[in-house]
């Protein structure tokens, strides 16, 4: 019966480590993913206001350098894709969005039926000496 009691203990214990394994490997390739929407987002930004075309859901690269140097990607394949869209909300402001996705495409499940996980970065930009009307928290400020 002890033999029955630890077996099963360390069974747990192995299916509870291999789980927690598969959740550092994620959080570690969200964390990539954040870094290069960031990335990807600070160079919008620095982008003049006036080149910034109204876009949607267009693909930008990214580079193979990159997907290589995610976690464990010596083992796995990983299908990565980034979509910015760049919205005019006035004569004055514009919204970035950028969304990263990614998902292993190295098992032999079709790759089409694996799910998506993705980050999500947003930001709003101002054309230069613009007065936006809204105060440093994205409130209407107070008419006077």
């Amino acid at each position: 019966m002890a033999m029955y009691v630890m077996v099963i203990g360390v069974l747990t214990f192995a299916g509870m480590a291999v789980f927690a394994n598969k959740v550092a490997i994620q959080s570690k390739i969200r964390a990539s993913a954040y870094q290069i929407g960031s990335m990807q987002l600070e160079t919008l930004r620095t982008t003049s206001f006036e080149n910034l075309r109204p876009v949607t859901n267009q693909a930008f690269g990214i580079p193979p350098e990159v997907v290589a140097s995610l976690p464990n990607s010596s083992n796995t394949k990983y299908q990565v894709d980034g979509r910015l869209t760049v919205q005019d909300l006035s004569d004055t402001r514009k919204q970035i969005n950028v969304r990263i996705r990614w998902r292993n495409a190295a098992t032999n499940e079709a790759v089409a039926n694996k799910p998506w996980s993705e980050v999500r970065l947003s930001t709003m930009v101002t054309s230069p000496g613009s007065v936006t009307g809204l105060d440093g928290y994205g409130v209407s400020a107070p008419s006077p």
